[in-house]
């Protein structure tokens, strides 16, 4: 079926997050939902990492997607990552935002260590629920999250739930040796309060990602800045 996109969105998103954006696209896109198949309390708690790597396997798979360019936001950096590693059909990794731990590092090591704890703490409370409604975390998207996000855009997200993640994601320590010749770009949203500039610059070097291109976007370039990250892709998968 030729080449095309495998998008991965960050912690607690899903799918939705690319709705702007697919339209925007010159070539297929398959959407990698959920991090685990059967997204259940226990699994969340539970799942090995290389689990959640299998369960994207499949999904590219079941596409038919021959030549892929993967994309990874936020804290699915390190899933895209490891999954370019290890599945021969993706040719160029693209990361938005995204957190790209050192070498032999986790996504935890990424923040002050005196959160750390807090961090897995919020994660397994999150766990116990299979949804959150993103109404109830309205004030921290708000604030920052989308914080470049228009009014109509941010009504959408605040329609749509919020997926807790596995714990796993954020203890799982990545391995870059021998990282394989592919292609690999870095999206830095430099209006992101999330995460910044500097931050991002250095999770790109983490992964000696040379390609580096700066929006004027939120942490949410998917939606509040779509047209401009269609661009950016499309220009990336006609260079295959």
């Amino acid at each position: 079926m030729g080449k095309g996109f495998v998008l991965i969105p960050g912690a607690g998103m899903s799918d939705w997050i690319w709705k702007k954006l697919l339209p925007l696209l010159k070539y297929k896109a398959v959407t990698i939902p959920q991090k685990i198949e059967v997204n259940s309390y226990e699994n969340r708690l539970n799942f090995k990492f290389e689990a959640i790597l299998d369960y994207a396997g499949k999904v590219i798979e079941q596409s038919g997607l021959e030549e892929i360019i993967v994309v990874g936001h936020s804290g699915a950096g390190l899933i895209a990552a490891e999954l370019a590693k290890r599945n021969r059909k993706v040719k160029h990794a693209v990361f938005l935002a995204a957190n790209l731990p050192e070498n032999g590092g986790t996504a935890l090591d990424s923040f002050p260590e005196e959160i750390r704890k807090k961090n897995i703490e919020a994660v397994v409370q999150q766990a116990r629920s299979d949804t959150i409604p993103m109404k109830k975390l309205e004030n921290s998207f708000r604030t920052y999250f989308c914080n470049r996000t228009t009014e109509a855009d941010m009504e959408y997200i605040l329609q749509q739930d919020f997926q807790p993640e596995p714990v796993c994601v954020l203890t799982h320590k990545v391995d870059w040796t021998d990282y394989p010749s592919i292609g690999r770009t870095y999206i830095l949203c430099t209006e992101d309060v999330t995460v910044t500039k500097q931050q991002q610059e250095g999770f790109a070097a983490n992964l000696k990602i040379a390609d580096l291109r700066y929006m004027e976007s939120d942490h949410m370039c998917m939606i509040s800045h779509a047209e401009a990250l269609a661009e950016e892709l499309n220009i990336i998968a006609e260079t295959l």
